[in-house]
C-alpha cells in the first residue's frame, strides 16, 4: 500500500515537471500501478523507462525475496 502511494505521488510530481497533463495520473497509478507505470515510463523515457520499470518491480519484490532467502536459510 505504501509503495503504491509513493509511486502515485512520484508520478504526479513527474507529470508536473514535464507539463503534460493528460489525466489524473495519481488516481490511475494508485488503481492500476503495474500497467500505468509501464505505460508512463516507456512513454516518457523510451528504453530507459523499461529499465526503470524493472527497478521498480525489484524494489517492490525485494522484501518478499529477502524473507524467502531467510526462510530457506533457517
Amino acid at each position: 500500500m505504501v509503495f503504491t502511494i509513493l509511486v502515485a505521488v512520484w508520478a504526479v510530481r513527474d507529470n508536473k515537471d514535464k507539463e503534460n497533463i493528460d489525466l489524473d495520473w495519481g488516481l490511475v497509478f494508485y488503481l492500476f500501478w503495474p500497467i500505468a507505470l509501464f505505460y508512463w515510463l516507456t512513454k516518457t523515457r523510451g528504453f530507459q523507462g523499461l529499465l526503470w520499470y524493472i527497478g521498480f518491480w525489484l524494489l517492490f519484490l525485494l522484501p518478499w525475496l529477502a524473507s524467502v532467502v531467510v526462510y530457506a536459510i533457517s
